[in-house]
């Protein structure tokens, strides 16, 4: 299963494998740090999730803090759960 097709970008799966596996409440300066993105990049794919309710944003004047939404973080989660299990069968030789 190829997520960069699905969500039409890497670094919108880079960014939601973070938020999912490492931590949430991050800003996007962070993101910037442990991802191999620039700024720009990580901003356009942040508010492109945002919009889609994937992503909520709490815009203080101090920070940005992105967090996966409650409502659609077990939707995401079983995607990617399910894309690693098919990258593992795969790799085995199961298909």
């Amino acid at each position: 299963m190829d997520l960069n097709k699905l969500f039409a970008s890497k670094a919108k799966v880079d960014i939601l494998k973070y938020l999912l596996f490492k931590r949430q409440g991050v800003s996007m300066r962070a993101l910037e740090t442990d991802l191999t993105w620039t700024f720009p990049a990580i901003k356009k794919q942040v508010d492109s999730l945002n919009q889609a309710d994937i992503l909520i944003t709490d815009k203080t004047q101090q920070k940005w803090s992105i967090e996966l939404s409650p409502y659609s973080s077990p939707w995401i989660r079983q995607i990617f759960l399910a894309a690693l299990a098919h990258e593992i069968r795969m790799t085995l030789g199961e298909y």
